[in-house]
């Protein structure tokens, strides 16, 4: 689970299970019998959706959208990959697998590595006597991190401050990895929302598009989960935008090619980038300083801030502009795309060739899975083609799972959850009982 606001549906990085927590199989037999089928994309293909068979396919698709997000971003991305190899390194350090103490460090990293996916409570600070009144007005800042033993570090940490038409402080947000992967999932939950709209009759369709609008808004006005929401309001920032469904197309191509970055163009941009240029601020001010150590460290928020300051204006306008306007982003700071692509490509194959081999017979299923994947899901793709890609069961409220979307070629249709829960929580606990011992 990402945190506490995530009360309909989680993913679990631990043991890359998807859960629905508000959906049952009686739900999903519901949308089923309504769709006929229970093809969606036959469906409006062919017609339109009734209203009573929207109500019954939006309260399933947009989450199940939601949470398969989350599972591709963490398992078929560059990012995702890395995020399985720490996995895989960390549980077979167990000494179960005959490794010594020399070896038990690799438990720590993945448990300071996924701590960090989302930062402490600590980080974001939220005013509740401010009052909540819109246009917001937000700014970038820059702080650091605290180590293990309290002390200050040199890993800074990428702030919005957000204050409410009185200039007055909502909050302040943490720029994190969850951050990045909320953009993403939320960006495909309401395209496929968006998608279902469209495809109602005419009257209610007029309603509904207000509806969903109002909802988005609240969504992003809501000063309890700006950690979630702060990447769209940086695009919609630096872009000047307002239309929120075309800021969270751009969101999610930003997100996709950050997730995807191979360590050789993180150098490279560390490297070349113009920080004080691409900012329009002095090469001495301390948000340059502070910004070029993000880039050397890594920071994937740092650098997702840096691709937003770096877009062309109007980025937003279309699938085209957003496309081209995040690649000339990238070479603005100091990566060429066909350069990237190759190395990208390269480390993905290098990474899963070892997950494949694992000991572990979940993560190497689900690696496999994954890199198909990663080769089918293409940057151009503003709208992940959920029914064209490897993904496995979700579990319900009653304790059932279900396949929301399928296809054929589905390498996970028959991925058995509760062997991978019992295998991957046994590393989870391992992980975490040696992490309690490190004092």
């Amino acid at each position: 689970m990402l945190a506490k606001v995530d009360v309909l549906g989680s993913f679990d990085f631990y043991t890359s299970l998807i859960s629905l927590d508000a959906l049952s199989a009686e739900d999903i037999q519901g949308m089923q019998v309504a769709l006929g089928d229970g093809d969606f994309k036959k469906l409006v293909d062919g017609g339109r959706l009734t209203p009573d068979q929207y109500q019954l396919a939006a309260k399933i698709l947009p989450l199940a959208a939601h949470e398969y997000t989350h599972f591709l971003d963490a398992t078929s991305t560059l990012w995702g990959f890395k995020h399985l190899s720490l996995m895989n390194e960390a549980y077979l350090s167990d000494n179960k697998y005959g490794t010594d103490e020399s070896g038990f460090s690799k438990a720590k990293t993945f448990y300071d590595h996924s701590r960090r996916i989302r930062l402490p409570n600590y980080y974001t600070v939220v005013n509740s006597k401010t009052q909540n009144i819109r246009p917001w007005q937000s700014h970038i800042s820059i702080g650091a991190l605290f180590s293990n033993e309290g002390l200050i570090t040199n890993r800074p940490v990428l702030f919005s401050r957000f204050s409410n038409s009185r200039g007055e402080q909502l909050a302040r947000s943490p720029v994190s990895m969850v951050s990045l992967l909320e953009a993403s999932a939320m960006a495909q939950e309401l395209l496929l929302h968006w998608l279902l709209i469209q495809h109602t009759e005419d009257d209610f369709r007029t309603v509904e598009q207000k509806h969903f609008e109002t909802r988005t808004l609240d969504y992003l006005h809501n000063p309890e989960i700006t950690e979630y929401s702060v990447c769209a309001h940086i695009v919609a920032n630096q872009q000047q935008c307002t239309n929120v469904l075309a800021t969270f197309y751009l969101c999610s191509v930003i997100v996709r090619l950050i997730l995807n970055l191979p360590e050789s163009s993180i150098q490279k941009i560390a490297d070349n980038c113009f920080v004080s240029e691409v900012l329009k601020l002095p090469k001495d001010a301390p948000t340059v300083m502070a910004v070029q150590n993000g880039l050397k460290i890594g920071d994937l928020g740092v650098l997702y801030y840096m691709v937003c300051a770096a877009l062309p204006e109007q980025s937003y306008v279309s699938h085209k502009a957003a496309i081209s306007g995040t690649i000339a982003a990238l070479e603005t700071i100091g990566v060429d795309y066909a350069t990237l692509r190759s190395d990208r490509n390269k480390f993905a194959y290098d990474l899963c060739v070892e997950l494949w081999a694992s000991k572990i017979q979940s993560i190497s299923t689900l690696s496999k899975a994954a890199y198909d994947n990663f080769q089918k899901i293409g940057d151009n793709d503003f709208a992940l083609n959920f029914n064209g890609l490897n993904l496995p069961p979700a579990l319900l409220s009653d304790s059932s799972a279900s396949l929301i979307f399928s296809c054929d070629s589905n390498l996970l249709t028959h991925f058995n959850l509760d062997d991978c829960f019992n295998e991957l929580f046994e590393g989870q606990s391992w992980v975490e009982r040696f992490s309690e011992a490190c004092i």
